[in-house]
């Protein structure tokens, strides 16, 4: 992703000859307009999100070295820890693009597993397809931070779920799958899937002991880890934007049922927002129709249960207040993008079974269909490609209903 001007800058200096005659020397100089963005190659190549220097302090905790400046996300540190054994040989463009592609393919498989045992093979597949070409794995694919980690992340833990205390549950599976879940913390903030797991344990008629037990077990395998890095490692700023979790709602102080109403609307809009942005609009129209077209009909409470991590992050940045450069961050869409298993499910079974019903008497194009819309899906997450960089710009920074943009327009 690139957002530099199409017209670069001259940048121009005097130079002096042997002689000492004067001359001037005039270069290009691409000018940065409305991204963050610095390059891992010379030639302006390798543009990456200008945050790398945050992600690259992760990576000196494991290298020995004085971080050159304290990070926030310090606590996200599983992905930096596969990264740290490679960049010391590698570029970091390069050994982000291999570790990205890795985590992007463990959640792709995770997806089908996942949802075969929901649905059927053709659902489960179109699902996998759609995270495969999603737009928030495309965007940060060959960028050096653990967004895409993150997203594949949630993936592999759900499915871990389903396999280790739905399906074989048992005490063996449970600490098993503890562990998992408390190094899957470690690679993003997947805090949200608590208020996931035990209506979908409920939804599943899974016993709840062994779920709230293995849930208990994983915040203490993460929150040790934590206060291991902070006590005895003595890594800096271990807590870091935690305290958005600690300070008060700020909005909700001496809140009136007049202010509750217009902030519960704002939550609304918000998340709407998001979801438009966070998914480029078209896999939303099929998933709209996914729980009209659903056969097994027990399997709703389950398949709805998957956008709970969604809204009660939303929900926490819009109540609280939290904002970040003066940007409220619940209107980032790619915090929201967590509801991707959701939609992306929904969207499947939308396509697959709207097309058995509609082209019942062409089965043929009941069966191509969904790889249709797929492929207008693919063109779309790749419209930057084309020219078009404003897609992901409202996917990273967001558009709020004025249509004010946070960081100036984007240029291609």
């Amino acid at each position: 992703m690139h957002y530099a001007e199409l017209k670069p800058i001259q940048k121009a200096w005097i130079t002096y000859d042997s002689p000492g005659h004067p001359s001037i020397q005039i270069d290009q100089v691409p000018q940065p307009h409305g991204w963050w963005h610095l390059y891992l190659f010379p030639g302006y190549r390798g543009a990456v999100n200008y945050d790398y220097g945050d992600f690259r302090a992760c990576e000196e905790v494991f290298q020995g070295i004085a971080p050159d400046q304290a990070t926030p996300i310090v606590r996200r540190l599983m992905t930096f820890y596969l990264s740290s054994q490679f960049v010391c040989f590698f570029n970091p463009y390069y050994v982000f693009l291999f570790v990205n592609t890795a985590f992007w393919l463990a959640g792709t498989l995770a997806g089908f597993g996942f949802a075969r045992r929901l649905t059927d093979v053709p659902t489960a597949t179109v699902f996998a397809l759609f995270i495969a070409t999603g737009c928030g794995f495309i965007f940060f694919v060959n960028q050096p931070a653990s967004y895409l980690s993150g997203y594949a992340t949630e993936m592999v833990v759900i499915y871990l779920f389903e396999r280790l205390i739905v399906v074989d549950g048992n005490r063996g599976n449970t600490w098993l799958f503890a562990l998992l879940y408390g190094l899957g913390m470690l690679v993003t903030d997947l805090m949200p899937l608590l208020m996931f797991f035990p209506i979908y344990a409920i939804a599943r008629l899974s016993p709840l002991r062994r779920t709230l037990l293995s849930l208990a077990l994983a915040c203490c395998c993460y929150a040790g880890t934590l206060a291991f890095l902070a006590y005895v490692a003595r890594v800096p700023n271990v807590a870091g934007n935690f305290d958005i979790l600690a300070t008060p709602f700020a909005e909700l102080k001496n809140c009136t049922p007049d202010k509750l109403y217009i902030l519960c609307l704002e939550f609304l809009n918000r998340f709407a927002m998001d979801m438009f942005h966070g998914f480029l609009i078209l896999p939303l129209l099929p998933a709209i129709l996914g729980l009209a077209f659903l056969r097994e009909r027990r399997r709703i409470p389950s398949i709805v249960a998957l956008l709970l991590p969604a809204v009660c992050t939303v929900g926490l940045l819009e109540f609280s207040g939290a904002r970040f450069r003066d940007w409220p961050l619940a209107a980032l869409p790619r915090l929201a993008y967590i509801a991707y298993p959701a939609v992306y499910l929904l969207a499947a079974i939308g396509l697959v079974e709207g097309s058995r019903t509609i082209f019942r008497n062409w089965p043929r194009l009941a069966r191509l269909a969904p790889y249709l819309f797929l492929i207008a899906i693919f063109v779309l997450n790749n419209l930057d490609v084309f020219g078009v960089p404003a897609t992901y710009y409202h996917f990273y920074f967001g558009l709020n209903s004025s249509g004010f943009m946070p960081f100036r327009e984007p240029h291609p």
